[in-house]
């Protein structure tokens, strides 16, 4: 059988270099393993011979990418030109993974959040190619290890869940106890800082970040000149697009904080809350699928007859300006004063951010989130979210679907009180899903840190191949 790596880091490649039935691929090429010459080659690219294909639909799907479009270029005068390369991009992909015939794609990543992985992933489930992803253990639950969990896609898009078969024996039972019971005592806390993984002691201040910004992206924009750096097909961010981003995000900054209720003024009992996704990010789109923009979620609200009103917290991290890994963190291009303003208009009121969700002030009010932790901290509690995405814990005890809820929705008809019942369900939900499931992360997915010696090396490996027997 033949199987597709997508984006195998150094590691991954060195340990399956010599697989021939292993092919890698990068974002714009293919390469399978030659015997005769001990090397891997670049497998050519067929005359394109399109039959029996919907255009319209997979130029509909490309089109429906609009907040990565947004998070990947700023070129809009390009945007038609860009989604016919990738139209084109789209069948040579398509042509030669059908002649290939693969039967399982591996991605060494978490979840297609950009446009080449969107595409790839789109050619998988046309073409029925069973896709597993890659997810750090600690997006999923607060555990120090560096752990991945391994999540199975076959034909529909972000109908992910976490592999059925034990493949270690490693074991969440504490951790999740101990997450338990953690989320009681600190239902007293009323307010608190987060501090973000990848934080620098500037990372919250304009000005630093505004002149990091320059410096880093002045200098890639001089090695690409320069050729040191490859030109990207889809052009990326113009520095001047960064530091606008920067200023639009610290405008955003200023009028929330200036909207945001103070403490002694919020009454929250039987509200209806829209706790914030860190924004762009993947746990938004594509895994909040239809419902990944909290503005749509609320003229939805609206639309359904929903007359209350709602409250809104930003998400903490929404604070930072630039960081570690990824440097400008774009969230100016998914927060405005515009944005605020709208949301002004639909009747919704701003939380500060530093609030803390678990207190239990918001014990007797039902949360939104397109696919946040919050869910399961909730859960855990004995208490209800509603989930506008489709995250990997949307059977979870204590989920209410946003698309589940009807016309002339009414918050009095949802029992949102604790349940002994919800919080027990979820935490043997938890340790079903999780449970001997995670795999040592050798190579360092996710920007963790890489585990070089042998004994990780050695089970890395043996766990890959054990996937691969098991969806074979």
């Amino acid at each position: 059988m033949k199987i597709i790596f997508f984006y195998p880091d150094k590691l991954t490649q060195e340990l399956f270099y010599k697989y021939q039935n292993i092919i890698f691929c990068d974002r714009d090429n293919f390469f399978f393993y030659n015997k005769k010459t001990k090397r891997r080659e670049k497998i050519k690219f067929a005359p394109l011979k399109i039959r029996n294909q919907d255009i319209n639909l997979v130029i509909k799907e490309i089109r429906s990418w609009s907040s990565v479009w947004s998070r990947d270029t700023d070129k809009g005068d390009q945007i038609d030109l860009y989604q016919r390369y990738l139209l084109n991009k789209y069948f040579e992909f398509y042509q030669l993974m059908k002649n290939e015939k693969f039967k399982l794609s591996l991605f060494f990543i978490a979840i297609p959040h950009h446009l080449d992985a969107l595409l790839i992933d789109l050619v998988c489930r046309n073409l029925k190619i069973k896709q597993i992803f890659f997810e750090t253990i600690s997006s999923l639950l607060p555990y120090p290890k560096n752990l991945l969990i391994p999540l199975s896609q076959h034909k529909y898009f972000m109908e992910r869940y976490i592999i059925k078969n034990r493949i270690s024996k490693i074991n969440f039972k504490q951790t999740i106890a101990r997450w338990s019971k953690k989320l009681k005592t600190d239902s007293n806390i009323e307010t608190h800082r987060i501090v973000h993984i990848d934080e620098f002691s500037y990372s919250k201040n304009y000005y630093i970040s505004y002149l990091m910004c320059l410096f880093y992206y002045s200098y890639a924009s001089i090695r690409q000149f320069i050729g040191l750096n490859k030109k990207k097909n889809i052009s990326n961010y113009s520095v001047l697009t960064h530091l606008k981003q920067l200023s639009q995000q610290r405008d955003f900054l200023r009028y929330y904080n200036q909207k945001s209720l103070k403490n002694s003024d919020i009454n929250l009992k039987n509200s209806l809350i829209i706790i914030a996704n860190y924004q762009p990010e993947g746990t938004s789109f594509p895994m909040g699928k239809d419902n990944n923009n909290h503005i749509d979620i609320l003229y939805k609200l609206r639309n359904l007859g929903y007359k209350n009103k709602i409250f809104y917290k930003e998400h903490h991290d929404t604070q930072n300006f630039y960081l570690k890994i990824i440097q400008n963190t774009r969230v100016g291009s998914a927060r405005s004063v515009d944005y605020l303003k709208i949301l002004k208009k639909l009747n919704v009121d701003f939380l500060p951010m530093n609030l803390n969700v678990n207190s239990k002030a918001f014990d007797n009010i039902l949360p939104i989130t397109i696919s946040g932790t919050i869910a399961i901290e909730r859960s855990l509690k004995g208490l209800k979210t509603i989930v506008a995405g489709n995250p990997w814990y949307i059977k979870m005890p204590g989920i209410i679907k946003f698309n589940s809820l009807g016309k002339n929705f009414d918050l009095q008809t949802i029992n949102i009180k604790k349940s002994t019942s919800i919080q027990k369900k979820t935490i043997s939900f938890l340790n079903n899903e999780l449970n001997y499931k995670s795999i040592i992360n050798a190579p360092g997915l996710g920007m963790l840190e890489k585990k070089y010696d042998s004994k990780s090396i050695k089970d890395y490996r043996t766990k890959i191949e054990r996937i691969i027997k098991i969806f074979k």
